[in-house]
């Protein structure tokens, strides 16, 4: 009985066979991303609703400054997260997009992040009297400009 041979494909092929296979794996929002690059920070890809958010705030010229991570993913729930010169921002499925940065996220950094009582955010940060607040899935951090102290309620 003669022996059948597979056909030897390309390298081409073999590369987009794997170039294919990493954005299905990765999601559609993997195929829609963007280099940014500073000479303090090297050069990181921002995509899908966390490079939404990072433009809204402004991108690079704006509070979160340049990257300082790659985009990671596969976080409980389904969520991602990357890091900048000013800030995180972290999205998860039903919660959106949203920026972290200075004492708010120190104080969610110390409680866990995502994976601690708090949960994902909700929202962004937003002024109220004397400070700032921003809503987690399982509870409110406020920051009173004055003293520097942050509360959970």
């Amino acid at each position: 009985m003669p022996r059948t041979t597979r056909p030897r494909r390309s390298a081409a092929a073999i590369l987009v066979t794997a170039v294919v296979t990493s954005v299905l794996a990765l999601g559609a929002s993997a195929a829609h991303a963007q280099t940014f690059t500073s000479p303090a920070t090297g050069s990181h890809d921002v995509g899908g609703a966390i490079l939404s958010t990072y433009r809204a705030l402004g991108g690079p010229a704006g509070k979160l400054g340049y990257p300082v991570t790659d985009q990671a993913c596969g976080l409980p729930g389904g969520g991602c997260y990357l890091h900048f010169q000013g800030g995180s921002v972290y999205t998860s499925p039903g919660y959106g997009s949203h920026a972290v940065s200075g004492r708010i996220r120190d104080a969610w950094a110390a409680s866990g992040w995502e994976r601690g009582p708090l949960g994902y955010p909700v929202e962004g940060a937003r002024s109220v009297p004397g400070g700032q607040a921003q809503r987690f899935q399982g509870g409110l951090l406020t920051l009173d400009q004055g003293s520097g102290q942050v509360r959970r309620s």
